[in-house]
């Protein structure tokens, strides 16, 4: 641990949330604020669906940095113990790689999953369709777990199961309360607050478009409103899993990460509250504050390059300075909130911080 970076660290207002608004929506609350939001996140950059090993900016060479557990294998939130290995292999190819063709099994293949399914928007194309690409929601999954269980299915709570996979996810008969009943796919305990962010994300950042995403299945759990999005019963369910299973440390690096690439962020993986300003029963303003906290030491021991970039809420970096300059480098931009993010020597991992200047 360097005298600089613990000097450095321990000078700033920092708090472990890092969502940055240069003019944040303060004093808004309900549907107000979920446009604000809106305003903020959208027109990201919009990426290639990718094929093959191709690299750059797209989406398979995307989750090598999104989407990376700490032995270097493909984090899949739908199997645990696959080792899935970056990459596409011809022909084939063999099982623990990139799809290239179907598998009747578990840990055969991962593929790109749109955990917001879509044909609810009728499909489009990745080449004009922004939403088709956006790695917020599309995510690395074991395939035939996506298959045969998520498929185009609503989200829901499933009592007796018609198909269960080897951790747990569950398809069948929907019998939360309100809701049709009909057939519909339950993640896991550990994953329906991750879940539950991104629709909440996806009823954000596509405000001006999700009015008209009216397939059937969709149809179960989006209403065609741009404000509440959600049928009643939907946003209960999503709003009931949000509350009761809270951001993970893994979802605040993968946000960092995706917001790198692609430019923009997931507001409710930053601000947890903001879900129950917009959707849930807290009708108070939101209002950004910034206060100070100890450092832990794991932090200041952490291996981190001796250089830190300064980013803006539109995912522009606006400065990479050395760890002691941050503070003389803030005094020359407007007055606001902006994030610090440090990179781990591995390459792979940052930490990112709120701070005041």
């Amino acid at each position: 641990m360097t005298n600089i970076k613990t000097k450095f660290l321990t000078a700033c207002l920092v708090v472990v949330t890092t969502l940055v608004y240069a003019e944040p929506p303060q004093q808004k609350s309900g549907y107000e604020l979920k446009t604000a939001l809106h305003d903020i996140i959208k027109g990201h950059n919009r990426l290639s669906y990718g094929s093959g090993n191709d690299s750059g900016n797209n989406v398979w060479w995307s989750y090598r940095t999104t989407d990376v557990n700490p032995d270097g294998t493909v984090r899949d939130i739908y199997t645990t113990d696959c080792g899935f290995n970056f990459g596409y292999i011809a022909p084939g190819p063999p099982d623990g790689y990139q799809c290239g063709n179907q598998r009747a099994y578990e840990c055969g293949c991962y593929s790109r999953e749109h955990s917001f399914p879509k044909s609810w928007w009728g499909g489009g194309s990745s080449r004009t369709d922004t939403q088709y690409t956006d790695i917020h929601h599309l995510i690395p999954a074991d395939q035939y777990v996506n298959s045969v269980g998520h498929s185009n299915n609503a989200l829901g709570v499933v009592s007796s199961p018609e198909y269960k996979s080897v951790i747990g996810y569950k398809r069948g008969a929907n019998t939360y309360p309100g809701s049709p009943g009909t057939t519909c796919f339950e993640p896991i305990d550990q994953y329906k607050g991750y879940f539950a962010r991104i629709y909440f994300y996806m009823a954000t950042r596509y405000e001006n478009k999700i009015a008209g995403w009216t397939d059937e299945e969709g149809a179960e759990m989006i209403n065609g409103t741009s404000n509440q999005v959600f049928t009643d019963w939907a946003k209960n369910m999503l709003v009931e899993w949000h509350n009761d299973h809270p951001v993970q440390d893994w979802e605040r690096a993968r946000n960092d990460s995706v917001q790198k690439i692609q430019k923009n962020r997931n507001p409710f993986i930053d601000y947890p509250e903001l879900v129950n300003k917009i959707w849930g029963n807290d009708n108070t303003p939101f209002v950004v504050s910034v206060e100070k906290e100890i450092i832990s030491e794991e932090v200041l021991n952490a291996e981190l390059y001796p250089t830190a970039e300064v980013i803006s809420i539109a995912g522009v970096r606006l400065r990479q300075v050395a760890f002691d300059k941050v503070g003389a480098t803030l005094k020359q931009l407007p007055q606001g909130i902006y994030i610090i993010r440090y990179a781990h020597k591995d390459g792979n991992n940052f930490i990112s911080r709120k701070i005041a200047n």
